[in-house]
């Protein structure tokens, strides 16, 4: 088996309303070397079944289940998972432009000494006349107080990480049900 360069992991608990679209937003991208993992966590919508109907149709998507564990415990059992040189993560409702991964296999390419990426987050309103809001992304190497301040990654749907750089950093903190993404960036 060749090794893809991107694993997507993506963490599913009770998201039939929105998985196939973000699940098109990973399959439409213009970077086509991924392997895509989905994690179902316990659905007990029709969750597991759609996935396991999209794993059907693309030979990049892989189904696995497991008990309800929580998102933590769904990216974890997704990294074990993973063959990717690059780990992205996605959650089950967020969307990506369809240049995401092929901006991230250039920046981490042109800079090969950089383990973990990320970009400006668009956040989505569901108010036609909402003002569009956008992350910043500082000029500058985040520390700690970045990250406890306001954390400009925003979520670990912009993330993509190096996958030796995830096993020096350790997995994510199970026990945790909030920022366990904000605790993990401040490890890394």
């Amino acid at each position: 088996m060749n090794r893809p360069k991107f694993s997507v992991i993506i963490p599913v608990f009770n998201a039939a309303a929105t998985l196939e679209t973000t699940v098109a937003s990973v399959l439409q991208q213009t970077e086509k070397d991924f392997e895509l993992v989905i994690v179902d966590d316990g659905s007990t919508d029709n969750s597991l079944m759609l996935s396991l109907d999209m794993a059907s149709k693309d030979n990049r998507i892989k189904v696995k289940s497991q008990p309800n564990g929580g998102v933590a415990a769904a990216r974890n059992f997704g990294l074990s998972c993973a063959h990717g040189a690059l780990v992205a993560f996605l959650d089950s409702d967020d969307l990506w432009l369809p240049t995401k991964l092929e901006r991230h296999r250039t920046w981490h390419r042109c800079f090969p000494e950089v383990a973990i990426s990320f970009a400006q987050v668009e956040f989505i309103s569901n108010c036609r006349d909402a003002k569009r809001t956008v992350s910043n992304v500082p000029p500058f190497k985040l520390d700690v107080s970045n990250l406890l301040a306001e954390n400009p990654a925003c979520t670990s749907s912009n993330i993509v990480v190096r996958a030796d750089c995830l096993h020096q950093i350790g997995l994510f903190r199970e026990h945790m049900s909030y920022a366990e993404d904000q605790e993990w960036l401040v490890r890394a």
